[in-house]
């Protein structure tokens, strides 16, 4: 009897054994992940429905800090002999304003620089952004993929690393005043003085970003250093050169062509757009001007096979 019940206890374990394969872990160039990294932070911007502004402060530090780290991959492919080899991938932080001196790795000791990338760009992401769950799961499934590719020892010491790079980076994001020009006064609208901008309709959208000015700059000394001329003075007299813009841009909108208007979308780049049919009201989320230009960099890379 009790042969038989361990006999039945056996076939009950052996069926209920998970017998699905494992998944295979087809590993990618190391540039690819960049990519992928930059277009998950993209996508994130999207849903998140970061203005331009702050969406160039949520592409910058992770990104610095994929770069930090991941500079020292660089190899020498072709190295002459008679002459001393080129120096190595220069560091972008040192020559930006209020960022502490980057960690170098230790001399003898081997490293993953593409899981010390991406380690790096995964503890900052969370820190500029809301969908922190899309960035950990990007994390997990990029790293689980790598940590495959070398050994227990080197990737702990790549991901350590990573975490060194992001804590200089982190520890500089954290004073640049985003939080304090969070809790500042909105655009004050004022209908006083002719020309002034005051929300339109139909969304009566508030100014953005009237404190921006009041960041920490990573190059500038201030804005003054690249001051655009200023925009024609607003007036309503029908020969001066505000009415006579303004009314090459109503006319052009009456008599638009198909290529004209696929220009105006490609270009938009309003990030949270609405759109209104009678008493209809949906919105479209897009990409910022940022995001547009690294998706246009991203293909170009792509194209010329650039390497990590």
């Amino acid at each position: 009897m009790k042969n038989k019940i361990l006999f039945f206890t056996i076939i009950i374990f052996t069926a209920c054994k998970d017998t699905k394969p494992k998944p295979v872990i087809v590993l990618k160039p190391d540039v690819e992940y960049l990519h992928d990294a930059e277009k998950k932070l993209t996508d994130i911007i999207i849903t998140d429905i970061f203005n331009p502004p702050v969406a160039s402060r949520v592409y910058v530090y992770p990104l610095l800090a994929a770069y930090e780290a991941g500079k020292f991959s660089m190899k020498i492919k072709e190295v002459n002999v008679e002459s001393s080899p080129p120096p190595p991938a220069q560091s972008i932080t040192n020559q930006l304003k209020g960022f502490n001196k980057m960690p170098t790795p230790e001399t003898g000791k081997d490293y993953d620089y593409t899981v010390a990338s991406i380690k790096a760009f995964c503890i900052v992401a969370p820190k500029v952004i809301f969908s922190v769950k899309d960035i950990a799961a990007f994390e997990t499934q990029t790293l689980n993929a790598l940590k495959t590719r070398s050994t227990d020892e080197v990737y702990n010491r790549s991901v350590a690393f990573g975490q060194q790079v992001a804590d200089v980076i982190i520890k500089r994001l954290s004073t640049d005043n985003y939080k304090e020009t969070r809790g500042m006064s909105r655009f004050e609208v004022k209908n006083d003085i002719p020309g002034r901008w005051v929300p339109t309709t139909p969304d009566y959208a508030d100014g953005i970003e009237a404190h921006w000015g009041k960041m920490k700059t990573l190059v500038m000394d201030s804005a003054s250093q690249c001051k655009p001329p200023p925009p024609p003075a607003y007036s309503e007299n029908k020969t001066s050169v505000f009415w006579n813009e303004t009314q090459e841009v109503y006319n052009i909108s009456k008599t638009m062509t198909d290529e004209q208007e696929n220009i105006i979308s490609f270009w938009d780049d309003n990030p949270f757009v609405s759109r209104h049919k009678g008493h209809l009201m949906f919105q479209d989320k897009k990409m910022t001007p940022g995001g547009h230009w690294l998706a246009i960099a991203r293909l170009f890379l792509k194209d010329k096979n650039a390497d990590f």
